[in-house]
Order: structure tokens, then sequence, then C-alpha cells
């Protein structure tokens, strides 16, 4: 049996897999659950997902928080079904 990751904001920082993965895991069930209830299309839902996930990725030093994270990816996929559904 694997040891559990305990998510850190310096792995995240330093773009390690193992906090990627974890981000993933924890929050984008949810995330595909908003999109999909919102855009009605399962493919832009997940490309939605996808995209919100790839940027804060690449903004990776500009977050403090797993807070901050959640918040930003929550935000991020609602602007961007919002974009799609106007």
């Amino acid at each position: 049996m694997g040891d559990i990751y305990h998510f850190s904001i310096e792995d995240f920082h330093n773009r390690l897999d193992a906090a990627k993965k974890y981000l993933i895991k924890e929050y984008a069930v949810n995330l595909l659950i908003v999109a999909a209830s919102s855009v009605n299309d399962g493919n832009k839902a997940e490309l939605i997902v996808n995209d919100a996930f790839q940027e804060v990725f690449k903004h990776a030093d500009q977050f403090h928080s797993q807070g901050a994270i959640r918040e930003f990816l929550y935000n991020k996929v609602k602007e961007e079904c919002d974009k799609f559904n106007s």
C-alpha cells in the first residue's frame, strides 16, 4: 500500500506531479459536475475543466494556499461556462 500524499503549496510551486495529481483528484469530478450542468455538453465541460487546471498550473507561483487554488478553479469554470452560454 502506497503512502498517502499530503498537499503542500511548496510542492505546487515546484510543479511536482504529486501536487498536480492531488488537485486533479480532489477537484476534477466536482468541477466537471458544475461545468456539465451549466453547458449541457460533456465534451465542452471537460475542455473547460481541463483549461482551468492548465491555467492554475501555468501560474502556480501566484497561489499561496489550497483554498486560493480551489477558488480560482471554480471561478474559472463558472466564468467559462457563462461565456459558453452567452
